[in-house]
Formats: structure tokens, C-alpha cells, sequence
């Protein structure tokens, strides 16, 4: 993930896009900058250009769906984009960045998901 920020920070083009995102000045909410979360955040507050990240989980099956076996090759994918780009980009396949990939299986069992949700617990109590 490091590295695609990094690319994305170095990239003039989508730097300025993130740079360039304002808070609304007539009152109508039009991006994230206008709602409570981002005025109530005060890590955002003293830093509003911070990349903020939106990570996302979805299961793909890799095998025919109408088999017996239709399971056992789920495969999860993470995959995260950066909200702070406007939402013509953010439309884009381009713009959503695949961080990891595991048998669906072995996340459920080995609890996986409750180790990532203590880890996201605890990276947004550091940040409120």
C-alpha cells in the first residue's frame, strides 16, 4: 500500500486532484470535507490533505459456480482506493488498487478478520 500512495503522491496529475479538493463555500454538501466525520476529526483537521483510505473485502469464486465444490476455491481479496480523489476518478477500475489475496477458508479459520478488525480498531482510535 505504501508504495501505491507513493506513486499516487509523485503522479502531478492525481497529487494536484488531492490537493486541489475544497470544502464546500455555499453550503451544499459535495464531497467528505463537508460532512461532520472530517469536520469532527481532528487529525483531519490538522492535517486535510492526509490520504484517506477506503479498504474494501469481497470473495471471488475461482472455479464453476454451479459445481458441487463451489467453496472450496473462494478466494478474498482486500483491496483498497483513495478518497481524497474526485469521484470521476475514484469511478474508474483504475483507481482501486489490490492489496492482498487469500483462500477465503483459511481467513475464516485461522480469524483472520478478527485480527484485521482490531488492527483497524485501533489505527482509528490513534487518529481521533
Amino acid at each position: 500500500m505504501i508504495g501505491t500512495l507513493s506513486l499516487i503522491a509523485k503522479n502531478k496529475y492525481l497529487r494536484n486532484l488531492i490537493l486541489s479538493e475544497k470544502e464546500s463555500t455555499d453550503g451544499i454538501y459535495s464531497g467528505y470535507k463537508d460532512g461532520s466525520d472530517f469536520k469532527n476529526n481532528d487529525f483531519l483537521q490538522k492535517n486535510p490533505d492526509a490520504f484517506r483510505i477506503e479498504m474494501n473485502y469481497d470473495d471471488l469464486e475461482m472455479a464453476n459456480g454451479l459445481g458441487s465444490k463451489d467453496v472450496i476455491h473462494k478466494i478474498g481479496h482486500f483491496y483498497f482506493r483513495v478518497q481524497n480523489l474526485p469521484s470521476e476518478e475514484n469511478s474508474e477500475l483504475s483507481s482501486i488498487f489490490l492489496l492482498a489475496m487469500a483462500f477465503s477458508e483459511d481467513l475464516k479459520k485461522k480469524g483472520a478478520f478478527k485480527k484485521i478488525n482490531s488492527i483497524f480498531r485501533r489505527i482509528k482510535e490513534t487518529s481521533n
